[in-house]
């Protein structure tokens, strides 16, 4: 089930695109431009989210989430896919490399293969590992964990990093937390779902679909959306001269 897209829509920017050249506020002019850039160089792209929807935005065991961003403890956390299934298996999935390959030396450089010449990027590794630490303490302090017995059910975080399946994947770097990995896209999803099917017949009860929802939408409660939605709104047809107009009419 698809709980969340991304916010980066096409309709949304146009929208705004829209309301930019129809206000006659600059400051809402500008705030707009500013929300419409800042969506079209998300890092959310439309291939990713149609790529994992087609796997998994189907199923009733899945709760699917784009483009979640959250602020935990101070601490800004920008997520591209976070996927939550009915034995409470917790996978957020970083897709910014899906379409290049990765070289991670045992000293953690990380490299961009595919792009001539190579590039050099801070490691995903590592942000993975410090969202997935943000994310599971958010998870864990909400409440929006499911109890059972009195006592909240305990959930399993993994972070993956998804690259291209045709290209150059060399992961050296023993850095890395258990709980991170580097994965071509291709391989990532059947290793999931044999992955939930072990955890599920260990755990014995799954959560139904209505709860797993349950989870899903509060956890949407806690995204904050990179403008405010009420750039969207249309401005007032009333302008401050025809307010003063009115006031010395009255």
């Amino acid at each position: 089930m698809i709980v969340k897209e991304r916010d980066a829509q096409w309709t949304t920017i146009r929208k705004l695109e829209n309301r930019a050249a129809g206000t006659g506020d600059k400051l809402k002019r500008s705030a707009c431009l500013s929300a419409a850039s800042r969506l079209s160089a998300d890092s959310t792209t439309q291939q990713a989210c149609d790529l994992i929807d087609q796997q998994f935005g189907d199923s009733d065991e899945w709760a699917v989430l784009h483009d979640l961003r959250l602020r935990v403890q101070g601490h800004a956390v920008q997520i591209n896919h976070v996927l939550i299934n009915t034995s409470l298996s917790v996978v957020c999935l970083d897709t910014r490399y899906l379409g290049v390959g990765l070289d991670i030396s045992e000293n953690g450089l990380c490299q961009i293969v595919g792009s001539k010449p190579r590039r050099t990027v801070a490691s995903p590794v590592n942000k993975m590992a410090k969202d997935l630490r943000m994310f599971e303490t958010l998870l864990n302090s909400s409440g929006l964990l499911p109890r059972r017995l009195g006592m909240a059910q305990r959930a399993a975080f993994k972070g993956y990093v998804l690259t291209c399946p045709s290209q150059r994947l060399a992961v050296k770097s023993t850095a890395s937390s258990d709980a991170v990995a580097v994965h071509p896209s291709d391989a990532l999803f059947a290793l999931l779902w044999k992955r939930d099917t072990k955890r599920s017949t260990m755990l014995g009860k799954r959560l139904c679909a209505d709860d797993l929802f349950e989870i899903a939408a509060q956890l949407v409660d806690h995204h904050q959306p990179v403008f405010s939605s009420t750039l969207l709104d249309h401005d007032s047809l009333a302008t401050d001269q025809t307010r003063r107009l009115l006031k010395t009419a009255a």
